[in-house]
């Protein structure tokens, strides 16, 4: 099974115009996750130019691990997790451990919570 599978349909262009992963200086939020990003903290910055703006998007290597794994064609800033919850629900938890292991340990327990809640759904839905 291939990991790289959430279908996008990305309809503008957003051009990268520089990514760095620098070390936190202060605390910031990661744009997918929201959860905070420690200063000592490598994260993944990025500068983009979409629709005439400039905006900068700071990303937990968690959430950066689950884009490169997950994501092949595309991705929209901050919708990655729910993105990535609804296939797995698509394709009823079923993701494979090789998928798993190329994870970072945090960017694994998201997804294999996210397993366990689709699995537990379908438990739910089968027993009425």
């Amino acid at each position: 099974m291939e990991c790289a599978t959430v279908s996008v349909y990305v309809d503008d262009y957003c051009r990268t115009l520089r990514e760095e992963q620098p070390t936190a200086r202060k605390q910031h939020k990661c744009n997918e996750c929201r959860r905070t990003i420690e200063a000592g903290e490598k994260y993944n910055r990025e500068v983009s130019l979409y629709d005439g703006d400039i905006s900068t998007y700071k990303t937990c290597l968690d959430c950066m691990s689950i884009r490169r794994e997950f994501f092949s064609g595309g991705f929209y800033y901050g919708d990655t997790k729910w993105m990535l919850r609804d296939h797995i629900n698509e394709i009823y938890g079923d993701v494979s451990e090789s998928c798993l292991a190329s994870l970072t340990p945090g960017a694994r327990g998201m997804v294999c919570e996210m397993v366990e809640d689709c699995w537990e759904d379908i438990d739910d839905d089968e027993e009425v």
